[in-house]
């Protein structure tokens, strides 16, 4: 099922997703708006999925998802959830 059709039986799916795969960037300037949300929220916007490319030539034919996850991590700080092959 294709991801609009996904939204029916989790309405805010597609607002989810969008959001987890724009750039924000900083905040700058006095927040808006005051509270523990707000700080959260804006902790949140620095949460975001990115998609990348890797090479064979850089890890090898053979390496593992579990690899790659942890080559990312403690690289990057980066937490891989899932490869697209």
């Amino acid at each position: 099922m294709n991801l609009l059709a996904k939204s029916c039986f989790a309405p805010g799916l597609i607002s989810m997703i969008s959001n987890l795969i724009a750039s924000a960037g900083e905040p700058s300037g006095p927040p808006p708006h005051q509270g523990e949300w707000f700080q959260e929220y804006q902790t949140g916007m620095g949460h975001e999925i990115y998609r990348m490319k890797i090479s064979h030539d850089d890890y090898g034919k053979d390496v593992t998802f579990a690899k790659i996850a942890e080559i990312a991590y403690s690289e990057y700080s980066a937490v891989v959830f899932a490869l697209e092959i």
